[in-house]
Formats: C-alpha cells, structure tokens, sequence
C-alpha cells in the first residue's frame, strides 16, 4: 500500500513539474503587439513591431502620465554616435536643463533623462533603471515592476535616430509605433520585437554579462554623486596642503605661537573635519544591485 502511495505521488509531482514548466514556456499574449509598414522614400518599406496597447496591470494614470515623459525624451534628445566611438568628449548630463540644452547622448543618458523626469512628478515608486553586457557593447535602460511582471522602457531603441531615410522617418514619427517599440513590453514581447534571426542581432535580454539595477539618490544617480563627493574631497585636499604648508612655513620663522598659526590650525581642523565626513558619505553610498539575467 505504502509503495503504491509513493507511485502515485511520484506521477503528481512529475506531472505538477511538467505543467509548471510548460507554463513558463508559454508565448506572449501577441494579441498585445501590432506590426506596422512604414514607407520610405526608396519606394520600399520598414516593418515594426510594437506593444499596442496599456497592460493590464498598469494604472490609466500612470501609464499615460509615462508616456508623456516617454515622448518628451525622445521628442528632446537624440542619439549621440560620437559620444558612443569615444570621438568626442561632450560635458556630464546632470540636471534636467543639461538634457534639454545638450540635446544628445547615449542609452545611459536616454535612462537618466526619463528617470529625472519621472522623479520630478512623482512616478518613480517602481521605476528602476538597469544594464547589462554582451559581446559588441552594453546598454542601459529602464524596468517598470508590479507584482507579477517587468516591464521595459526604453526611450534609447524607441527613437528614431537609427532611421536615415528622412520619408520614413517623418512617417515613423507620425504613425502608432512612435516612441512604443520598447514602452511596457515583457521581456517575452521584446523577443518579438527585437527577434534574434543572425548572429548580430540582440534584444534586451541578450545583456547577460553584468547585469545590475543602477540606483539614485533624491533622483540623481549615485555614481554621479560618488563623483562629486569625489571632486569636492579632492578640493578639499589641495586646501589642506596650502594650510599644512603655511603652517610649516610659521613654525619655521619661529611662529608657531601666534594667532596666525592657531588661526591657521583651526581652519586645517574643521577642513580635515570636513573631509573625513566626505569619506564616511561616499562609503555609504551604495551604486548598483546585481540582477539575474532576464
């Protein structure tokens, strides 16, 4: 009796497992994703897949309110190829008004632009920015989470800047795919998408290598701030060598007793006060968390 038990047992957990399994490796609702012909001025046309429509898990207000800000990333900023080959060396993009004024960047700064919006109206409660390798480069974009599913955003691979042809391009820009080929997609639908047909392509989840959710402070990213803190401690050090060196210089005339000198040490001491509470915030300060691939 006990053995046919454990026989039985056996086949539910088998069974169990393999409707488990199979339900992982179901395909994408792809009644969720259109596809669109956009003419070019070649005669011929591009085709597109995109996420039509808002999931269902997702509040009206927050999805359009995201969206806003996802066209005026895309409507603002552009891709910049130089930026990407190392030719140029164009300033940090810090503030919002450095976006707006610079007008382009790479994937990181698409993600931080988005993200620095989206703080500034209150939308980043599950908004998280992340990256990844692969063989030929990284990227960086953004998650939106809920409680059963991740979502891609991504203003970087929903512009138009790859599209040369300027006929298709107005016609991107005026038809249902702008700004929604990477904009509340699943991993899964962003395997359609971005299919993987030769050995150059690549979908978001082909950035295996390093992958890690990049994290802000107050909306600014922590590796910036690690970078200030930096920048402030390294002046804060020439400061301290000019006091130690006139110090010096005093007690060498023999004034080491003077006001000066005491005046001088008391600078040096809240200086040095001032930096070691630099060290201490910028051990604190915590910039990424590793993720499992996707």
């Amino acid at each position: 009796m006990k053995k046919q038990i454990i026989v039985i047992l056996i086949f539910i957990l088998f069974f169990s497992s393999c409707a488990s399994n199979k339900s992982k490796n179901i395909p994408p609702d792809i009644s969720k994703l259109a596809t669109e012909k956009i003419e070019s001025s070649r005669g011929g046309f591009y085709t597109f897949t995109y996420k039509n429509e808002k999931p269902d898990d997702i509040p009206d207000e927050i999805y359009e309110r995201l969206w806003q800000i996802q066209k005026e990333v895309i409507d603002n900023f552009t891709y910049d190829y130089d930026k990407k080959d190392g030719i140029t060396n164009p300033p940090d993009l810090i503030k919002k008004e450095d976006f707006y004024n610079y007008g382009m960047g790479v994937c990181e700064d698409y993600a931080n632009f988005f993200y620095i919006l989206a703080y500034e109206k209150g939308l980043t409660a599950n908004l998280y920015k992340v990256s990844g390798d692969r063989e030929g480069g990284g990227h960086a974009w953004l998650e939106y989470r809920t409680k059963n599913n991740i979502y891609i955003i991504d203003p970087t691979w929903s512009d138009d800047y790859a599209i040369k042809d300027d006929l298709a391009k107005e016609n991107f820009n005026e038809s249902r795919v702008y700004g929604r080929k990477a904009f509340f997609t699943t991993y899964a639908e962003d395997r359609i998408i971005f299919p993987i047909k030769e050995k150059d392509d690549y979908n978001h989840s082909s950035y295996t290598k390093d992958f890690k959710e990049l994290l802000f402070i107050n909306g600014e990213s922590a590796y910036i701030v690690k970078n200030r803190l930096i920048t402030e401690a390294n002046e804060i050090v020439g400061e301290l060598n000019i006091l130690t060196k006139e110090m010096r210089e005093l007690r060498e005339k023999g004034m080491g007793d003077s006001s000066e000198y005491a005046k001088l040490q008391s600078n040096h001491s809240k200086l040095y006060s001032k930096y070691s509470n630099l060290k201490r915030s910028y051990k604190k300060i915590k910039t990424e968390v590793k993720l499992k691939p996707r």
